[in-house]
């Protein structure tokens, strides 16, 4: 009798988790279609992708480049960085209790500056990356075209936003070979996050 109510509670449970994933990759799907031609609209959707991604695999802590990126932020000045600066905010406050001065950062022309300048984060792709063969049966190859010599990191989600991989990346070796023996047949999202944003790579299938 136990261990009927414990399989069905169970069940009841992954049910449940594969719901709430399912929509998790909804909102990650439809944020990535929000327009970005704005400051505020920009920090809004680069802060909802790291949210998201970060309920839907369960990790405990945000990654350093992800800091990097609440921190750049949260540190704008909110009359122009809009909503978003105060969602990545709350957000940092768990990595860190930084207090942010809203009169000091706005008081010193802060609020021209960023109108007229572009935004300290961006997810515009401004690295150009190659994806090939794809579709990938053993390895796959992925290069870029940047003068960046940082680390970055390489995360690869299946079709319902689970991470199934990542990877320090250096941008200096302008290009990885990665094997696809752990990942089984499908459709997969990479992408590559770096101090300056988030890099929509693409789709890989995968077909052995």
């Amino acid at each position: 009798m136990l261990n009927n109510w414990i399989d069905t509670l169970t069940s009841m449970l992954n049910e449940n988790q594969l719901v709430r994933n399912n929509y998790l990759n909804y909102l990650i799907s439809d944020n990535d279609n929000l327009p970005d031609t704005s400051i505020y609209e920009l920090n809004e959707k680069i802060v909802n992708d790291i949210y998201f991604n970060h309920i839907i695999n369960n990790d405990l802590f945000y990654t350093p480049a992800q800091q990097t990126v609440l921190l750049n932020i949260a540190s704008q000045c909110y009359l122009a960085g809009g909503i978003g600066v105060f969602m990545a905010r709350s957000l940092y406050r768990s990595v860190s209790d930084t207090i942010f001065n809203d009169h000091e950062i706005c008081s010193q022309s802060s609020v021209i500056k960023t109108v007229n300048t572009k935004p300290l984060i961006d997810t515009t792709n401004k690295i150009r990356f190659f994806l090939f063969p794809n579709p990938s049966s053993d390895f796959f190859t992925l290069s870029w075209d940047t003068e960046e010599n940082e680390v970055a990191e390489l995360v690869i989600m299946d079709a319902l936003g689970k991470v199934k991989s990542r990877e320090n990346v250096s941008l200096e070796t302008k290009s990885i070979r990665i094997s696809t023996n752990k990942l089984e047949n499908g459709v997969y999202l990479l992408k590559v996050i770096t101090s300056a944003g988030i890099n929509n790579v693409g789709k890989l299938t995968v077909v052995k």
